[in-house]
């Protein structure tokens, strides 16, 4: 990897985390089609950002982490093996247990709170803590069936832990454990693998595990790193093309109201493959020295997205509804749904902030000493 290559994956962790906390921030987005008006217009930038475009985000991160994990990797024996799995114990394990527990006093701290406001009942309280269990809190807590089958009429579900954008952290745990039946098939298959992997996704042809189809993208990432393939095009006709079509599929989708309808949902996985190469060619030609604030964001990016939803996220809601108690009309109401995340994120610096200077050793570890 070139350092161009290597300021690009710094540069994009706090855009991409940025749109992981706004997907967190939709809640409910009302379209009446057949009367479009102004009164539409929240509900429109909801389904655009948070129902559409941000759905990027994830993706975006499975392929860096498959890129970055084969990287000068030209064979995979059991001391490469070894050697990988001790870093990725440091980086993922012990951070993916430690927040798990913390997010059970947190998120307990967070419904008492809403018990307060008449948000939710005291006895949601206690179900909370009697669904408490190690599959629970470590592997699945929420499981459910999504909405829509693929098209071949196949069911799949979504399960995450306790803490619930840590789906992600697990299944990376995963892909890294399966690194060695990864490198076998990349290397055996070529790019007829590729594209069988390609049709699997699309297709949505994934058995009903509470695996996420979107550790895909950590296959992806393999693919590009053990092939040597650069992160950008380097014709800029075909940079174009991919911003064309990423931007025409965003359009559709968001007609199609995302994820929550049943042509939406057989939509977005071409989306978000075509996003994901828009989003790495967006920034082609940033190959100026990355500033010490960037680099910070970049850094911090993991704690942000650990503590957001336990914490940040309800936290954040309070101060905008606070702020925007009488908003009527669509202004205020756009304003609000588009400031909510950039509170939360703010909210979350502070607190990494504050840990960098009082408790160091202990931010280390639950970032997995990330730099």
């Amino acid at each position: 990897m070139n350092n161009t290559e290597s300021q690009l994956i710094s540069r994009l962790r706090f855009p991409m985390t940025l749109a992981v906390v706004a997907q967190h921030c939709m809640g409910t987005a009302l379209i009446e089609w057949e009367t479009l008006g102004t009164k539409d217009i929240p509900g429109l930038v909801k389904t655009l950002v948070s129902g559409c475009a941000v759905q990027v985000a994830v993706p975006v991160f499975f392929f860096i982490s498959g890129f970055l994990f084969f990287q000068g990797v030209t064979k995979m024996n059991r001391d490469i093996y070894h050697s990988k799995m001790i870093r990725r114990f440091h980086s993922l394990l012990i951070p993916y247990i430690l927040w798990s527990l913390v997010a059970i006093p947190l998120l307990s701290l967070t419904k008492y709170g809403e018990t307060l406001t008449g948000t939710t009942s005291i006895s949601e309280l206690y179900d909370f803590w009697h669904q408490l269990n190690l599959k629970s809190v470590f592997w699945s807590y929420q499981e459910s069936t999504n909405q829509f089958p693929n098209l071949l009429g196949w069911s799949s579900i979504y399960a995450s832990p306790v803490l619930g954008p840590f789906w992600f952290v697990r299944d990376l745990i995963i892909a890294s454990l399966l690194s060695p039946v990864i490198w076998w098939f990349v290397t055996k298959t070529k790019q007829w693998g590729l594209v069988v992997i390609f049709l699997i996704y699309l297709l949505r042809i994934w058995p009903e595990t509470a695996v996420n189809p979107q550790i895909l993208f950590f296959a992806f990432g393999a693919y590009w790193s053990l092939n040597e393939w650069s992160l950008t095009f380097q014709n800029a006709i075909w940079r174009r093309l991919s911003y064309v079509a990423a931007l025409l599929l965003l359009i559709v989708l968001v007609r199609l109201e995302g994820n929550a309808t049943y042509w939406g949902f057989q939509l977005m996985p071409f989306f978000t493959i075509i996003g994901t190469v828009a989003v790495f060619n967006l920034w082609k030609g940033t190959e100026e020295r990355i500033g010490s604030l960037t680099l910070w964001l970049s850094k911090s990016s993991f704690f942000v997205f650990a503590i957001h939803m336990i914490f940040t996220l309800p936290l954040g809601f309070f101060v905008t509804k606070t702020l925007f108690r009488n908003a009527s009309g669509w202004l205020l109401p756009t304003l609000q749904y588009l400031l909510t995340p950039c509170v939360i994120y703010a909210i979350s610096l502070f607190i990494y902030w504050l840990m960098e200077r009082l408790t160091p050793q202990l931010l280390s570890v639950l970032t997995g000493s990330r730099k």
